[in-house]
């Protein structure tokens, strides 16, 4: 599967519809970056798979069953001591990006109540769960970024959390995104697939090659060899997309060997 904003968008959605409002029973740590969560809500049982590993970082509901460690390592000790029967109050996706927190109302040693949020930044090699207090103040991660590590962007506790940077364009928030727009932006000599790819947060490769296929272009082709009327073209399948991302109508499909892809919408390109 290709874990990109759009499928994140999709899951995140259902996320909401099944698991919000409900309470944490159990928190495990399966693998080095990997945890479940038991959830109770809506009368019944749910788990949720969370992964930080670079190489498959995502989340998801699933029936499966793990294995725990005998011991449990340290980041799931401190899920446990502070989300421990906590209420799941709110999932969110961070514009199309591939962050999504999720909030839990908690109550300290006084008893009174607390917001608490994981963030699960699903990013590759930067892909990290990170446990925030209500003030902003990360209480701990699954993965420790260092001032030596990274200058840019630390994560440690104690430090202040601050959000993954998105720099292209979200189109949840922005009123009108026009493909013809995007295109005059562009190099000529650059690739049609590149348009939504560079231009959009959360649009992978995968997608952008769906868009160009249904609009009849070829994704390689150079963006100067383009018609009037691909163009327009492809600026109709892209409000199209954007209009079924915007409302939430996906139509999940799977695809078998050898590309074994699923995705929230159908691969025509794929066959």
């Amino acid at each position: 599967m290709k874990f990109d904003g759009i499928t994140c968008r999709a899951i995140v959605l259902e996320l909401n519809k099944k698991i919000v409002g409900g309470h944490v029973k159990k928190i495990n740590q399966i693998g080095p970056h990997t945890l479940t969560m038991h959830i109770y809500a809506h009368r019944s049982n749910q788990l949720l798979y969370l992964s930080s590993d670079p190489s498959k970082a995502l989340l998801y509901l699933t029936n499966r069953t793990y294995e725990n460690p005998k011991s449990p390592p340290n980041f799931v000790m401190v899920l446990r001591k502070h989300l421990g029967q906590g209420k799941i109050t709110e999932i969110a996706q961070l514009g199309m990006d591939r962050t999504v927190r999720i909030r839990f109302e908690t109550h300290n040693e006084m008893g009174d109540p607390e917001k608490k949020d994981l963030y699960c930044e699903f990013m590759g090699r930067y892909s990290n769960l990170i446990l925030v207090n209500q003030e902003g103040t990360v209480l701990d991660a699954m993965k420790r970024v260092s001032g030596a590590m990274s200058r840019v962007r630390q994560v440690y506790p104690g430090s202040s959390y601050k959000v993954f940077p998105a720099e292209k364009i979200e189109i949840l928030e922005k009123e009108e995104v026009d493909a013809r727009d995007l295109i005059r932006e562009m190099s000529p000599k650059a690739q049609v697939n590149k348009i939504f790819i560079q231009k959009l947060t959360g649009f992978s490769p995968l997608a952008a090659r769906e868009i160009a296929f249904r609009a009849g272009v070829e994704p390689d082709m150079a963006i100067e060899k383009l018609s009037q009327g691909q163009i327009e073209k492809l600026n109709q399948v892209l409000q199209t997309w954007i209009l079924a991302i915007r409302q939430g109508n996906f139509e999940p499909s799977y695809y078998g060997p050898p590309d074994g892809a699923f995705y929230p919408f159908p691969l025509y390109h794929l066959g």
